[in-house]
C-alpha cells in the first residue's frame, strides 16, 4: 500500500473521528463555550475533558495524513507498527471504539507490503 492511500484511508478515519466528536459532545462543547474557551476545561468536569481528548485525537492523525499525502512509495514499517501497537492498545483497552478502523488499516498495508513486488498494491 502507498503511503498516499494510506494517508488518505487516515484522513477518512480523522474526519470521521472529529465529525462523531462533534456530535457526540455537542452538550460538552457548548458547556466549554459557554465558560468563555479559555482555561474551561479542569478536573471538575470531566465530560469536558473526555471531549477534548477524543476530539484532539484527530490533529496527529491529520498531521500523519498530511506527512504520508505527496508520499507514493509504499507505507513505511515504522508507521505500520506504531498503527497496530496504538490500534491494538486501543482495541484492548477499549473494544467498543473506533481503534479498530486503525487496526485493520495497519493490517491490510502490512499485507499489501508483505514484499516488494506487492508494495504498491
Amino acid at each position: 500500500m502507498t503511503a498516499h492511500r494510506y494517508a488518505q484511508w487516515l484522513l477518512a478515519i480523522a474526519l470521521t473521528h472529529f465529525s462523531l466528536g462533534v456530535f457526540i459532545f455537542w452538550s460538552e462543547l457548548g458547556e466549554i463555550a459557554r465558560a468563555g474557551v479559555f482555561a474551561s476545561l479542569n478536573p471538575d468536569n470531566l465530560n469536558t475533558a473526555v471531549a477534548f481528548w477524543f476530539l484532539m485525537f484527530s490533529l496527529p492523525l491529520l498531521t500523519v495524513s498530511a506527512a504520508l499525502w505527496h508520499n507514493q512509495q509504499a507505507v513505511g514499517q515504522p508507521v505500520i507498527v506504531m498503527s497496530l501497537v496504538s490500534a491494538g492498545i486501543g482495541c484492548v483497552l477499549m473494544p467498543a471504539s473506533g481503534f479498530w478502523t486503525l487496526l485493520v488499516l495497519a493490517l491490510v498495508a502490512l499485507w499489501r507490503n508483505r514484499s516488494p513486488a506487492m508494495a504498491h498494491a
